[in-house]
């Protein structure tokens, strides 16, 4: 209770493709809505899931992934 987790690379994923989206799906304030939301780094509560700083490895193995995908999705 009272802890919210972050997945970066879901939000990641979630901003890209509301950014991607055609004209007409999100409004212009909501994708400057979600660009806000995601660059907030952090708020009371907010543990994140991957990515630590003692060890960044899991998260470099993610993002290495995840662009391999997005780049093959092309």
């Amino acid at each position: 209770t009272g802890r919210l987790c972050r997945w970066l690379m879901g939000d990641l994923d979630h901003l890209y493709m509301k950014l991607k989206s055609g004209t007409g799906e999100y409004s212009l304030v909501e994708k400057l809505s979600a660009i806000g939301r995601f660059i907030v780094p952090w708020q009371p509560g907010l543990h994140y899931e991957i990515n630590r700083l003692d060890d960044m490895k899991p998260f470099m193995f993610e993002l290495k992934n995840y662009l391999r995908q997005l780049h093959h999705s092309r």
